[in-house]
């Protein structure tokens, strides 16, 4: 369901009021109350607050231009007899919602759409029905779990980021993570990582091997220091958000860049904006439906779980790198090649 457009007509709000006594639907008179943004509660404008009653139990009522300029407007209908019903409904301005739809050329939603549309997916929602509070709750949680998932598999991590920090003298490792040195989201991995050369213009940037746990292990003089490091260690940290970045030997202050992969970050709340690449709303979708089944207890409806399985290949798809074909150089005649550890390059003599 699309978020509607703040300080506008054509609102239709509709609420399934239900018999206190006897649980069938409601049949009376129901009042309905406005709140705007959590201020003073006061009867609807419209029909002196009175709904329209639509038959079995459904009541409609149609906001005020003045009743819709709020940031989040709940409407609560109150009926003699009924069980009390109050429908939160968010909005957004039209430069938001313009914003949304061409946000870098990409298609992109709030958490809120995705999750309402997969509960329509698994017949949780009737089209054009609001969630409510606790479902919204549950969606979210399941999507932040989905996404933070997601960066663990390098094949849904679509681009890699390029962040030139100065590293500080006498330091021999530093942290990777929000407000740390090396001031981004926190990656898996590092592809590649490189030091400019002092005093070149422009700058000459040079590979730096990266170590394994057991290469890191078996250096005997850690603390070793030098001019220009040689190579590297990551690892993520287990009792913060942030990772930590090791060089060997231990430089003076110079400029390190770091090539990392970037992943769609953990949306805060339902009106978090998840943007993607061509393929990703799906999998967003199709993925957090397939979530959804167990907490709402819903069993899993046959052609799901082959949309979801499409979507995320989709998704992928774009991801993979087969890498470059090359041909042992013992094969090649009139030519000769080393291979640098250091660097993780192959360089060529005579004719290739």
């Amino acid at each position: 369901m699309a978020i509607p457009i703040r300080n506008t007509t054509g609102w239709i709000i509709n609420s399934q009021m239900i018999n206190a006594t006897t649980g069938a639907s409601f049949s009376g008179t129901v009042t309905v109350y406005v709140t705007g943004d959590g201020g003073t509660q006061a009867i609807g404008g419209y029909n002196s607050g009175t709904a329209i009653s639509k038959g079995n139990g459904l009541f409609s009522y149609f906001p005020l231009q003045t009743e819709t300029d709020y940031t989040l407007v709940a409407f609560t209908f109150i009926g003699t007899g009924a069980i009390p019903q109050t429908i939160q409904i968010p909005t957004e301005t039209a430069a938001e919602a313009a914003a949304v739809v061409s946000a870098s050329g990409t298609l992109s939603y709030t958490v809120r759409s995705i999750i309402t549309d997969a509960l329509v997916e698994l017949g949780v929602l009737e089209p054009g029905e609001n969630m409510t509070a606790a479902q919204g709750q549950t969606g979210l949680r399941r999507v932040q779990a989905m996404i933070d998932s997601w960066a663990a598999d390098r094949l849904t991590l679509s681009l890699q980021l390029r962040t030139a920090f100065t590293w500080p003298a006498s330091t021999s490792e530093v942290q990777i993570g929000p407000s740390q040195t090396v001031n981004i989201d926190r990656p898996m991995w590092i592809n590649t990582i490189t030091y400019v050369v002092p005093g070149t213009s422009p700058g000459v940037e040079v590979l730096i091997g990266q170590m394994d746990e057991d290469a890191y292990a078996a250096l005997s003089i850690k603390s070793l220091t030098s001019a220009l490091p040689q190579q590297c260690f990551y690892q993520t940290n287990l009792t913060d958000a942030f990772g930590t970045l090791f060089l060997w030997p231990q430089p003076q202050s110079l400029t390190i860049v770091i090539y990392t992969p970037q992943a769609v970050g953990v949306p805060a709340s339902l009106d978090s904006i998840l943007i993607g690449p061509p393929g990703y709303q799906d999998a967003f979708l199709y993925q957090l439906a397939m979530r959804l089944c167990t907490p709402f207890g819903v069993a899993v409806p046959p052609l799901l779980p082959r949309m979801a399985t499409a979507a995320f290949e989709n998704m992928k798809r774009p991801n993979v790198d087969p890498g470059v074909l090359s041909v042992d150089a013992a094969l090649v005649p009139n030519s000769g090649a080393g291979y640098n550890v250091v660097t993780d390059s192959t360089t060529f003599s005579g004719n290739r």
